[in-house]
């Protein structure tokens, strides 16, 4: 009996983990448009970069450059702003700070530079801590950002 009573314990417990491991708070397809730009107000700093790039040379030859990136230094910041306005900056070696607009729609950040050039990203993970997005400007072109809140 007292066997049972352990089994039975452990299993509640258990349960108990896998409840509170499967959280929702990230799931971006469940958040309004209005949540989201609610939660990307801030300032947020990239973190890591992971992706590819192919590139044709010739007929038929194609060369795939992948990336997987942790940064720890000379850190890019993105600035988002109530107002829809932005910046860009980094700190340290080549510093530079470049303004933008944005807004959130279909669950994606467009950024329009200074330029007047367009950049869309598909958000696949907002917390008030994280930011993960994909760039997918074509088949040939891959990028997942990862940025951390800072303020």
């Amino acid at each position: 009996m007292k066997r049972i009573k352990i089994s039975v314990f452990y299993l509640f417990a258990f349960m108990a983990l896998v409840m509170v491991g499967c959280s929702d708070d990230d799931n971006v397809n469940k958040k309004t448009d209005g949540e989201i730009e609610d939660l990307i107000i801030g300032t947020w700093k990239i973190t890591a970069s992971e992706g590819y790039e192919i590139s044709y040379m010739g007929t038929d030859k194609e060369k795939k450059d992948e990336w997987s990136e942790n940064y720890t230094e000379d850190f890019t910041f993105l600035e988002f702003d109530v107002d829809g306005i932005g910046i860009e900056y980094s700190e340290g070696e080549g510093s530079y700070e470049d303004p933008f607009t944005w807004t959130v729609k279909n669950k994606q950040v467009i950024l329009k530079d200074k330029y007047g050039d367009r950049y869309v990203y598909d958000i696949i993970e907002l917390t008030s801590t994280k930011l993960v997005v994909e760039d997918k400007e074509d088949e040939d072109f891959y990028n997942k950002i990862t940025h951390v809140k800072v303020k």
